[in-house]
């Protein structure tokens, strides 16, 4: 019968795994063998998996770009106006609120878009966007219909939209986004 031994010892900070072979008739060094190729396979996936996201992720973020991109962009001020003067048809969708002046964004969903939009410089939305709002730092805004937008429901755009502008890491939103 085969004895298979392992253990480890630290040295200068290193990790080294030995494998002793008590029968010395070189058994074991295909075990080591098979282990290795077990390891190496397993990182090949890992490495296949991570770069499939990363490609994904990267299709996903074009994708929310032109969304925004191909949308008129206005000052909430305009914004403001244009609502009261034409009294804008409202929907669902996403809105991107960019503070130009700190290069942050917000992004929120609602059923309503445009009432919602109007609330985060009337004082009722994030309060963080708000205090910018009026210490006169420059803002853009944009709205993604969801019709428009090639997604069925607005929590995916809304999850998505904050990913791609980082507005949870590197933004005002509090969250990455509702679940589905």
């Amino acid at each position: 019968m085969n004895k298979f031994e392992m253990f480890s010892l630290r040295n200068g900070g290193d990790l080294i795994i030995a494998l002793t072979d008590p029968e010395g008739d070189g058994s074991n060094t295909r075990i080591l063998f098979v282990l290795i190729l077990l390891i190496v396979f397993l990182l090949i996936g890992l490495f296949l998996s991570i770069r499939s996201c990363i490609a994904y992720d990267k299709k996903v973020r074009q994708h929310i770009y032109r969304l925004v991109n191909s949308q008129i962009s206005v000052t909430p001020d305009d914004f403001l106006k244009l609502r009261e003067q034409y009294k804008l048809p409202d929907g669902e969708g996403v809105y991107v609120i960019h503070n130009t002046t700190r290069d942050l964004y917000y992004v929120g969903q609602s059923i309503h878009v445009i009432n919602r939009l109007s609330q985060h410089f009337c004082g009722r939305g994030n309060g963080d966007v708000y205090a910018d709002y009026v210490y006169q730092n420059e803002f853009r805004i944009f709205i993604i219909p969801l019709v428009k937008s090639g997604y069925s429901t607005l929590n995916a755009l809304e999850k998505d939209t904050i990913a791609a502008y980082h507005a949870y890491d590197k933004g005002y939103n509090r969250t990455r986004g509702n679940q589905n």
